[in-house]
């Protein structure tokens, strides 16, 4: 007598996910490569739905892969992100949320990028570069120092001038103090020219 037994072993789905990144600190508007690993541990055949998920103005190209998977494989796919070109410095969460056709099992796995610090303060005069005064005038010069860069930074304001004149100069801060990115800080200097022995001509 013989017996048959058919056993119907049932699927199994299950993964882990990894992200790898070239770099983890690079200048805003830069490119970073990576690679977003899929690690099946299911029993059986299984398919996946990728999405990435990006902070605001980031931009990314994956590459076009068969996601189809075999038991117990690594499924690797490279992709590039480009970072905003006025993104702030600090710390940005990469997310890729990965579903399984084959269940309802997903997943999220997140990645820090840190985009690192762009100084760039400008200097601008807001009154004219050339003024006639008399004696005893006082003249206020104003000037105006943006923050371009992508980080909070602050100025020390230090003034030039033959040791003739430096006793006529005053300036009311000599430090701007903290000036966020995109912002500015007018700073104003008085000119006090004396009523007394002071030589016609042109002083810088």
């Amino acid at each position: 007598v013989m017996i048959e037994l058919f056993v119907e072993v049932a699927p199994i789905f299950d993964f882990s996910l990894a992200v790898h990144l070239d770099v983890e600190r690079s200048p805003p508007g830069s490119w970073i490569e990576g690679t977003l690993e899929i690690l099946s541990a299911s029993n059986c055949w299984d398919d996946y739905v990728i999405e990435p998920d990006l902070p605001p103005g980031f931009i990314i190209d994956m590459e076009e892969v068969n996601t189809d998977t075999i038991p117990r494989e690594t499924l690797s796919i490279n992709f590039s992100i480009q970072s905003h070109e006025h993104a702030l410095a600090g710390p940005y969460d990469i997310i890729f949320r990965v579903a399984s056709k084959g269940s309802d099992i997903a997943q999220n796995i997140e990645k820090r990028l840190y985009l690192s610090e762009v100084y760039d303060l400008r200097l601008e005069l807001l009154d004219a570069a050339k003024v006639e005064l008399d004696p005893g005038d006082i003249h206020v010069i104003a000037f105006r120092i943006t923050n371009h860069g992508n980080a909070a930074d602050r100025a020390e304001i230090e003034i030039w001038s033959c040791e003739y004149i430096s006793s006529w100069i005053r300036i009311y801060e000599k430090s701007t103090g903290s000036i966020e990115s995109g912002k500015n800080k007018t700073i104003l200097l008085e000119v006090h020219i004396p009523s007394w022995n002071v030589t016609g001509g042109l002083y810088n």
